[in-house]
């Protein structure tokens, strides 16, 4: 079924201030929880390198705007 659509397109300056503003305040808070979730790993004792990994697999899993590299 075709509807006939007719779009405006408006772009404003402040407008994308304010997001950029908000996407880097998410960015910042989802760093500092990063960085304290990986402090909290390090600072456990795994029995071997595979119960580390999956931990850190885990721990990347639910980061949005980062990633863990080695």
């Amino acid at each position: 079924m075709d509807i006939k659509q007719r779009w405006i397109v408006i772009y404003s300056t402040a407008a994308n201030h304010r997001a950029t503003k908000t996407i880097t305040r998410q960015v910042e808070r989802a760093k500092d929880k990063a960085e304290k979730e990986l402090f909290h790993l390090q600072a456990q004792r795994f029995a071997c390198k595979t119960d580390a990994q999956r931990h850190i697999d885990k721990v990347s899993k639910k980061l949005k705007y980062h990633q863990v590299s080695t």
